[in-house]
């Protein structure tokens, strides 16, 4: 599912762009254990070790993040549901 530009990059702003960073987990680094957090006011998944992912849910990082996620009630998300974290 690519936009018909004629750049290969898919950059913030292309329609395609929430879709691709929902759809697709960033590269895997060279480690045995690898945990995906996604900061308040981001749209990427960066990786994390378990370490730093602990210290993510224990701050109050990951509630901040979990308040900026919209409620649904059949908790199914849509693409609109994508689209309004991304400008927010």
């Amino acid at each position: 599912m690519l936009s018909n530009s004629l750049s290969p990059l898919i950059l913030p702003g292309d329609p395609e762009f929430a879709w691709t960073l929902g759809n697709y987990l960033p590269p895997t680094p060279q480690r045995t254990e690898v945990v995906y957090i996604q900061r308040p006011g981001s749209s990427i998944l960066e990786p994390a070790t378990p370490e730093e992912a602990y210290e993510y849910c224990h701050s109050g990082e990951y509630d901040e993040r979990l308040a900026e996620i919209p409620d649904n009630d059949d908790d199914e998300w849509t693409l609109e549901d994508y689209l309004t974290l991304e400008t927010h």
